[in-house]
């Protein structure tokens, strides 16, 4: 049997309104999907991806809305949901905000507070040291200081 190669394209990508993103691909493939920037508990295996409808000759072979309702059930329709998942799943963050963004957002405000901390230090040893209370103690009437 000769693996066929799946190819899909976007048609309509409204993620930064609504999340959707919709497309075909060949064998009469259509699809519509809401894909985040970010994994949740509601996305497939916990992923980016939280409705997934897949059609083949105006067929559901897959549909997915925060839980399964139609599993790819032949070898050829598990081919077309991993194939679609992989180019899913490979789409840019819309906010600036995927896994990696997420991380990387992390480390460099770790850092920038890392930074402020070493320069609010730094400047304490550069201060000159407080002149201390050099005034003498008010006596009191039996003669000990106060």
């Amino acid at each position: 049997m000769r693996e066929i190669k799946h190819i899909f394209k976007i048609t309509t990508d409204t993620r930064k309104k609504d999340n959707w993103v919709e497309g075909v691909g060949n064998n009469n493939i259509k699809f519509y999907a809401k894909v985040f920037d970010t994994g949740s508990e509601y996305g497939i295996k916990n992923g980016r991806i939280s409705k997934l409808d897949i059609r083949q000759d105006g067929k559901i072979i897959v549909n997915y809305d925060r839980g399964w309702d139609v599993r790819p059930k032949t070898p050829e329709h598990r081919a077309i949901f991993n194939a679609l998942m992989k180019k899913l799943n490979s789409l840019n963050a819309v906010f600036g905000m995927d896994d990696a963004g997420e991380k990387n957002l992390f480390s460099k405000l770790k850092a920038a507070k890392e930074k402020i901390a070493m320069a609010e230090h730094e400047a304490t040893l550069s201060e000159p040291p407080q002149a201390e209370n050099l005034t003498k103690p008010k006596q009191a009437r039996n003669g000990d200081a106060r």
